[in-house]
């Protein structure tokens, strides 16, 4: 069984990024009938492109690399939106949970691009 998360990313004048957790949907149709819900209220209206939904199957485990002070690997997953804007959507992963993670994220047909980077090699 999956469902599907709708977050919406939104950039700050600051040129910060604030991302809302929007609501957990049984159906894609469900979370895109929200989008069309809120994409005229206030904060939503001037970003639209900012919606995003993703499937997640249920009783699996999407994040099993743990949280430290020194992550056990150094690799990211990062995502560019329509805009050019980057957002590093999970870090401290090993090589092979990264590259699956965005294999996964790929596979779903969104305009987004995902990819997988390794932080410790990276001058970015």
């Amino acid at each position: 069984m999956h469902v599907f998360l709708l977050t919406h990313t939104h950039v700050l004048p600051t040129g910060d990024q604030d991302e809302k957790l929007i609501g957990i949907y049984s159906s894609e149709p469900n979370a895109r009938a929200a989008i069309d819900r809120l994409s005229a209220e206030p904060g939503f209206a001037g970003s639209i492109d900012g919606f995003q939904v993703d499937t997640y199957e249920v009783d699996q485990d999407h994040w099993v690399d743990g949280f430290g002070a020194e992550p056990s690997s150094g690799w990211t997953v990062v995502r560019q939106d329509d805009n050019g804007n980057e957002v590093e959507m999970a870090t401290g992963l090993t090589e092979e949970s990264a590259k699956k993670m965005v294999e996964e994220f790929t596979s779903r047909g969104h305009k987004q691009i995902y990819w997988a980077k390794d932080s410790r090699n990276s001058a970015a």
